[in-house]
């Protein structure tokens, strides 16, 4: 059933999804962007917009007072979805 703001993903928003619902645990940004072949900002604004659209979340796990690392998952609509599109690893 689709969400009334659900949108047709662009491949690599596609591409995220998918890679966040088989790996099972949220990736760090660095990791992320090395699966997908992209540089950190292409992954970091595919993920923005995918949290725009409630399908991603994002952490920040703070290291010292000045480095943060972001981790990215599926929210439950993105779970959904990946699971819609047989790309969901239970």
């Amino acid at each position: 059933m689709r969400h009334p703001d659900d949108r047709v993903l662009a491949a690599t928003d596609e591409r995220v999804l998918r890679l966040l619902g088989i790996t099972q645990r949220p990736l760090k940004s660095g990791e992320l962007a090395k699966a997908l072949g992209l540089v950190s900002s292409e992954a970091r604004g595919a993920c923005q917009s995918l949290i725009e659209h409630g399908f991603v979340t994002r952490r920040r796990i703070r290291l010292r007072a000045r480095d943060a690392i972001a981790t990215w998952a599926l929210s439950s609509k993105g779970r959904d979805w990946a699971r819609e599109q047989g790309a969901l690893v239970s």
